[in-house]
């Protein structure tokens, strides 16, 4: 490098302070910019991973779920079956209202909203608009929403005839001002509505708006945005254009939150209404001829005409499974995504959906004398409110400002003028109370124009530096509760290739493996080693992974309100299976053959099955089983076959029935009511274990995970000592104790060091009582698990449920998992929406969705359902709030002290 000596100088000290802030600034600005990407990217692929979840969902559980419901119940006229519903069980307050009930109805005096009348004026409409941007929580009364949803229905059914509107900016002497303002996806996002209506204006025959889909769902004023711009279209009709999106469906809804919105402000009656709405609306628009506006995207067909898209039949929901030529358009303009590479790729967002790349686009527009597409339908990239795709020929415009409160990204919304000129104008929008005082300022300023600028300008400044400080963290905080969601609903995958890739049976594995198994099982487009560090999973000092810790750390918990008593389910299931085999009243050698098929002292995951068959417990499924192993099978002292790696993991049959014990422990009560047994029992039971716990090492120095596996050995031990012990008492060889057996082997102990506790000596009399306390089936005999039941002690430490618990969040997690599928069935019973449905639709509900999941694995038995539902609580009308039941099942990071995710 040459340059001139005379440009050369030394730096002063000001000039070098200059130099390293400039330097400090640039880099802490480029780290945070690396940040945000990173949290932005990571982000994006998991809402894909969420639709392509909800989807697949649709496809596979809940269309055949409605399809069961329908020919197994005949659940098909709503109407017929919500008049049925209110003759038995009265109106309640979280009803449905009726169209005759609306036409009698009155608005009370007390009412303080707006008070439109009909036809509507723009000054009912600009009320309207004034009502919702200082009172956005104060719905319009119901009579008057509920006569704007009839009139627009009607107005479409008027004036759209097909799947396409062709609309020309109006160019005459009269309107040489219009412009028409194209907007993307608001997505309930109110403040960027009225953002947009106090910046461009409102909707005018002169200030027209595109509004391309996407409206409902995430955001929670989706309800007062149709209102909106309901009212101005019926006030102009041509002032306010909608298409409909991948989100104007009754499928999103119901997840997404639209319908529970409309529920909570108007009842069933009014989504249904909406829902109609949603059907009559174009799936795009076609400017002056030459500008396609739709809100997805492409076709995976060539050759696709607009006389072909104007013959798709748009009066129905977004096909679940599209299989024909029309319900693929129909999908693929609602749902597909633009790619850089040529041809057609397989998106991101899952099952059906589809990219196309550039040569498409070409293809499409050349074919139907087209310039350009603008589709929305997705955050852009770049953070900024468009994205120019495939050479200008497709773009996409997104006007939801801070998606979801969290991206980060700016609004767009392109401004055409009559001959198709365009600017694309960006914007942040403000809070709802920013608004509110902007407006309030701007009254009193009229007439400045200057300062009115400077206001939207310092606004919009406020608003995004606000948001942008945070985003990343908002986003990596959002991302990881899709991920621990993610992580409980495989849990079982992820541990079976974590406990297959871990051959010392330590249960540990690296983090370069814990990162492959992650990536095998939820996918490999997520950056595992970033995800590691953000859920901290490896352990600073050996840089390993506790992976069963790791997995218990996450879970599905169930959180109602109230203290619903159903949970008493969860220490009924194991106690139900160890007291079968308690009431069996088997020998010690048939207890253990029972479980141990083969006679080596372990159990199997095939041995187990079958012992759970030989009984007929049919309370617990197959996932479920799987899960209970699990549990077992983490403990260290699990192990497989000398020899045989790779052959089954085995676990000691003592140690696998004390663990059932455990539970039953918790619940279970001796027959004898004297105080004093129950005391004596616990001090015999530490008498015996006493050997156990003096052979045991001591933990003094040793580490955390170290204690943990010492601790687990030794209740390990303890399980088979006490084994060992009754098979000593058993003098006569026939499995069973004889009450003299019993009192003998007791008198082999020290019994006078409990004389002090108990009070009194325990002599034969007293230790025969004993024995007969402790034979619960009155045999005149003590059978092994009679004997484990009265003396098996467990740590302080141990987790006393976790089998059980194990258990019971297979079944939280089956609802969790298919809380849509679920909801949807149990519609069909609860037409009016009002959230309730009696006990046996709910049973009915339920036995649908798991004789669906059945074609695979059914997660639920019979017998878990009428337990699951003859322990629901029930209002004053003998009904389940179906609603509040579902949304309490919530995705816990036991580390976190909230709950993550419903």
């Amino acid at each position: 490098l040459f340059v001139r000596e005379s440009a050369l100088k030394v730096y002063d000290n000001k000039e070098k302070a200059a130099t390293a802030i400039q330097s400090l600034a640039r880099g802490s600005m480029a780290r945070r910019k690396t940040r945000q990407d990173q949290a932005f990217e990571l982000w994006t692929q998991l809402g894909n991973h969420d639709e392509q979840d909800i989807l697949m969902q649709n496809r596979d559980v809940s269309k055949a779920v409605d399809s069961q419901i329908k020919i197994k119940y005949g659940v098909s006229d709503p109407m017929a079956h919500a008049a049925k519903r209110k003759s038995t069980r009265g109106l309640l307050p979280t009803m449905s209202v009726t169209e005759e009930m609306l036409n009698r109805e009155s608005v009370p005096a007390s009412y303080t909203g707006p008070r439109p009348k009909f036809p509507l004026q723009r000054e009912d409409a600009l009320a309207l608009l004034e009502h919702y941007k200082y009172n956005p929580d104060v719905p319009l009364h119901r009579k008057y929403a509920w006569e704007i949803l009839q009139q627009i229905e009607e107005l479409y059914d008027d004036t759209v005839t097909n799947s396409i509107v062709r609309f020309n900016i109006p160019k005459d002497d009269k309107h040489k001002e219009t412009r028409l303002l194209l907007c993307g996806d608001t997505h309930g996002q109110l403040n960027d509505v009225l953002w947009l209506f106090y910046k461009f204006g409102p909707p005018s025959p002169t200030n027209i708006y595109l509004f391309n889909g996407d409206i409902a769902d995430r955001g929670k004023y989706g309800v007062e945005i149709f209102m909106i711009l309901f009212a101005f279209k019926l006030v102009h009709p041509d002032s306010v254009l909608i298409n409909r999106g991948n989100h104007e469906s009754t499928d999103m809804n119901e997840v997404y939150g639209f319908a529970t919105e409309v529920r909570n402000k108007y009842g069933g009656l009014f989504y249904r209404q909406f829902t109609d709405i949603f059907h009559q609306m174009p799936l795009c628009t076609i400017l002056e001829g030459r500008v396609l506006v739709l809100h997805g995207g492409l076709f995976r067909k060539d050759g696709v005409t607009l006389r072909q898209i104007e013959s798709i039949d748009r009066k129905r929901p977004c096909p679940e499974a599209p299989s024909s030529f029309e319900d693929f358009l129909m999908f693929d303009l609602l749902w597909s995504d633009p790619c850089a590479e040529y041809g057609r790729r397989r998106s991101t967002r899952g099952v059906d959906c589809m990219m196309f790349g550039p040569d498409v686009t070409d293809k499409f527009l050349t074919r139907n004398n087209l310039e350009v597409c603008i589709r929305s339908h997705q955050v852009p990239s770049t953070g900024r409110g468009f994205e120019v795709h495939h050479d200008g020929k497709c773009v996409t415009v997104f006007s939801a400002s801070n998606y979801a409160g969290t991206s980060g990204n700016y609004g767009g919304v392109i401004v055409f003028q009559p001959d198709l000129s365009f600017e694309i104008q960006e914007y942040w929008a403000p809070t709802m109370q920013e608004i509110q005082e902007l407006s309030r300022e701007t009254v009193a300023v009229t007439s400045k124009v200057e300062q009115i600028a400077q206001k939207l300008k310092t606004a919009e400044d406020k608003a995004s530096s606000k948001a942008l400080a945070h985003a990343a963290e908002r986003m990596e905080e959002d991302s990881k509760k899709k991920i621990i969601r993610m992580i409980v609903e495989k849990k079982q995958d992820l541990w079976w290739y974590f406990y297959n890739a871990d051959d010392s049976k330590g249960g540990k594995v690296s983090g370069a493996v814990w990162r492959e198994g992650m990536s095998a099982v939820l996918g490999d487009n997520i950056p595992w080693m970033y995800v590691s560090k953000q859920l901290k999973v490896v352990e600073e000092d050996h840089g390993m992974v506790d992976y069963n810790s790791f997995l218990k750390r996450f879970r599905i918990e169930f959180m109602a309100p109230n203290g619903i008593k159903h949970t008493r389910w969860k220490s009924e299931t194991i106690k139900k299976v160890f007291e079968a085999i308690l009431k069996a009243d088997l020998s010690v050698r048939e207890t253990l053959l029972l479980i141990d098929r083969n006679s080596d002292g372990t159990v199997c995951f095939q041995e187990f099955y079958e012992f759970m068959q030989a009984f007929s417990l049919s309370g617990l499924s197959e996932p479920q089983l799987r899960a209970l192993m699990r549990t077992v099978t983490a403990s260290h002292s699990a192990k497989k076959k000398e020899g045989d790696t790779d052959g089954p993991t085995r676990i000691h049959v003592a140690q696998f029935l004390a663990r059932f014990h455990v539970r039953y422990a918790d619940s279970s009560k001796l027959k004898s009511t004297e105080p004093w047994i129950q005391k004596a029992l616990q001090g015999i039971g530490r008498l015996i274990l006493t050997e156990a716990h003096n052979q045991q090492v001591p933990s003094q120095g040793l580490s955390k995970s170290e204690q943990e596996a010492l601790r687990r050995r030794s209740s390990s031990f303890r399980a088979i000592m006490l084994l060992q012990k009754f098979q000593t008492a058993d003098k006569s060889g026939d499995g069973y104790l004889s009450y003299s057996d019993f009192v003998q082997t007791m008198k082999g102990l020290p019994l006078q060091d409990l004389t002090k506790e108990l009070g009194f000596a325990l002599d034969d009399a007293k230790l025969k009582k004993l024995g007969e306390a402790v034979d619960q089936l009155g045999s005149g005999r003590i059978n092994y698990c009679e004997f484990l039941n009265a003396f098996h002690v467990v740590d302080s430490n141990t987790s006393r449920g976790e089998v059980a618990d194990e258990i019971w969040e297979e079944i939280c997690l089956t609802l969790f998992r298919h809380k849509a599928s679920l909801k949807r069935a149990l519609r069909h019973f609860d037409p009016d929406l009002t959230g309730s449905v009696s006990p046996d639709d709910f049973r009915a509900s339920l036995n649908t969705l798991n004789t669906v999941l059945a074609r695979t694995e059914a997660p639920l038995t019979d017998e878990q359902i009428e337990e699951l539902v003859d322990l629901m609580d029930t209002d004053d009308a003998g009904e389940v709030n179906y609603e509040e039941y579902l949304e309490s099942f919530v995705v816990v990071d036991s580390l976190d002290t909230h709950p993550h995710t419903k």
